[in-house]
C-alpha cells in the first residue's frame, strides 16, 4: 500500500500493485515489484502559490510541460556511507555549503528551463535521498507549487531517481531489477491526474557504461526488456493509455532491445538538429530520453515541443554541458535537460 499525503495534511491509501519475480535466479532475475514509494505533499506553508497561475498547474490553458533532467549528483549534507568519492560530508571538501549551492544551482536550473517559470512535472536522475529533494523544493522552489514530490525506497545506489509535479500523484510503484543477483537502479512508475486525465510516468536511470560499454552493455539491455515489457503490459490493459517513458538511459536509442523496438514509442529526437544531451570525451550522444506512447503524443495528449535545454549557463565556452563543481561560479549538471510541451486534446 502506497502512502499519500494530500496537500490538506490528510492521507489516504491507495492499492498498490505487488509484482512477485517471475524468473528464478541464477543466471538473471527481473523483479517487478510493488514497493512503498514515498508519495507526499509539501506542507501547506510551502505550496500556496507557484508563478503566476497561483500554484495551480495548467491553470486556464491545457497545456503542460514535462521535464526530464539528470542533475548530477545532489548528494546532501549527511554521512550516510553510501556517497561517491568528493561527496562524503566530513571527509571530503562536501559540506552544508556545498550541498545547499548545489540544490540552488539546481533550483536556478529548472526556473530556467521553464523560462523563469516552473515546469509541471519533472522527472529527476541523481537525488541521493528525499531529504536532499526535501531541501531542494521546500528551501530553493518554495513557490513553484510542486504539492506532489516521489522517490523510491532507499536501495543499494548512491543515489535515485524522483519526481515532482503540480498535478496531483493518484499511484506509485517501484519496479527493481536484479542482474547476476546484483540490484540495478530502481524504475519509478506513477499515475498523473492531468486535469482528469491519467499520464503514467516511467522514471529511469539505467546502468552505466562505467567498466566499458560493452562489458555493460548486457546490464542495460536487461533493464531495457523489463521496462519495454512493463510499457506493453500498459498498453495491454488500456490500448489508449498515454505513457511517458523518461530518464537517462545511459544508451541511445539504437542501443535499445528488440522488445524495446517492437513498443514503436515516439523518439522526439528524430526531430532535434542538437546532437545530443550529454558530451564524453567530446562525442555527443543521446542517452536522455523523453519517450511517449501514441495516446501521449498523438491521442489524449499531443505533443507541441521538445527541447534540448541549451540556454545561457547550460553549456561552457566549448559548447559542452557546463558542470557545477564546489567552487566554481557558475554551471549546473554534465547533462543537458529535455523539455516536452503537451496539451489536452480536446
Amino acid at each position: 500500500m502506497a502512502r499519500i499525503n494530500h496537500p490538506a495534511g490528510n492521507s489516504a491509501g491507495i492499492s498498490g500493485s505487488h509484482h512477485h519475480p517471475s524468473v528464478k535466479p541464477p543466471p538473471l532475475t527481473a523483479a517487478l515489484l510493488g514497493a512503498v514509494v514515498l508519495i507526499a505533499a509539501l506542507s501547506a506553508g510551502c505550496n500556496g502559490v507557484g508563478g503566476p497561475d497561483g500554484g495551480r498547474a495548467g491553470a486556464g490553458a491545457r497545456e503542460f510541460t514535462l521535464v526530464s533532467y539528470n542533475v548530477h549528483n545532489l548528494f546532501d549534507d549527511r554521512d550516510d556511507g553510501t556517497e561517491f568519492a568528493g561527496y562524503r560530508p566530513g571527509s571530503d571538501s562536501w559540506s552544508s555549503v556545498e550541498f545547499h549551492t548545489k540544490a540552488e544551482r539546481t533550483a536556478d536550473a529548472l526556473r530556467r528551463i521553464a523560462g523563469g517559470g516552473h515546469p509541471d512535472i519533472v522527472a529527476l536522475q541523481e537525488i541521493e535521498n528525499e531529504h536532499a529533494l526535501g531541501v531542494l523544493l521546500r528551501e530553493y522552489l518554495p513557490r513553484s507549487g510542486y504539492r506532489w514530490f516521489v522517490m523510491p525506497p532507499a536501495g543499494g545506489s548512491a543515489f535515485r531517481v524522483a519526481a515532482v509535479s503540480r498535478f496531483a500523484v493518484r499511484s506509485a510503484r517501484v519496479h527493481a531489477f536484479w542482474y547476476l543477483w546484483r540490484p540495478q537502479r530502481d524504475v519509478l512508475e506513477l499515475e498523473l491526474d492531468i486535469h482528469g486525465r491519467a499520464l503514467t510516468l516511467l522514471v529511469n536511470h539505467w546502468p552505466s557504461k562505467r567498466g566499458g560499454a560493452e562489458r555493460t552493455a548486457a546490464q542495460r539491455e536487461f533493464v531495457s526488456a523489463g521496462v519495454a515489457r512493463r510499457v506493453r503490459a500498459l498498453q495491454r490493459d488500456n490500448h489508449e493509455a498515454a505513457v511517458a517513458v523518461a530518464g537517462d538511459f545511459n544508451m541511445d536509442p539504437h542501443e535499445f532491445s528488440a522488445e524495446w523496438a517492437a513498443l514503436s514509442l515516439y523518439n522526439p529526437w528524430v526531430d532535434q538538429q542538437f546532437p545530443g544531451s550529454y558530451r564524453f570525451r567530446g562525442s555527443w550522444s543521446r542517452i536522455d530520453n523523453i519517450f511517449l506512447s501514441r495516446a501521449a503524443h498523438q491521442g489524449v495528449f499531443e505533443l507541441l515541443s521538445f527541447t534540448v535545454v541549451t540556454d545561457k549557463g547550460f553549456l561552457d565556452r566549448t559548447g559542452a554541458p557546463r558542470v557545477w563543481f564546489p567552487g566554481s561560479s557558475g554551471g549546473y549538471s554534465d547533462h543537458l535537460p529535455l523539455r516536452a510541451r503537451l496539451r489536452m486534446v480536446p
